[in-house]
């Protein structure tokens, strides 16, 4: 075997373990101008003070953790609005929304941050 085959997997590890030299409000910027809404994305990681301290994983951790939290909300305000509505065309569209709302809360945002983590 060829005694450099190995240079190319050592740089890319190496590549890989070196530090941010973007930090705090500069790394979510950064991070957030690559997302679909810029604006939401740097508020949310800004109201989370783990997001100073946090590298790119750190700030993908926070946001699916925030998506959860909201998505575990909307299926609850969903399911009040269920509750106290006695229109059948509006319950149909609120069922689906609730379903929508209960495989993200339940099932997509628990298993990316758990497959995210073993990462």
């Amino acid at each position: 075997m060829n005694s450099l085959a190995w240079l190319p997997l050592f740089l890319l590890v190496n590549f890989l373990h070196q530090p941010t030299t973007l930090v705090g409000a500069d790394l979510i910027q950064e991070t957030c101008q690559k997302t679909r809404y810029p604006a939401l994305c740097v508020k949310t990681l800004k109201s989370n003070p783990r997001s100073s301290t946090a590298d790119v994983k750190g700030l993908v951790h926070i946001m699916l953790e925030a998506n959860l939290a909201n998505s575990k909300l909307t299926l609850a305000t969903v399911s009040k609005l269920l509750k106290a509505s006695g229109d059948k065309a509006l319950k149909k569209c609120l069922d689906v929304c609730a379903e929508v709302y209960d495989n993200a809360a339940n099932d997509d945002f628990p298993t990316a941050i758990q497959s995210f983590g073993e990462k």
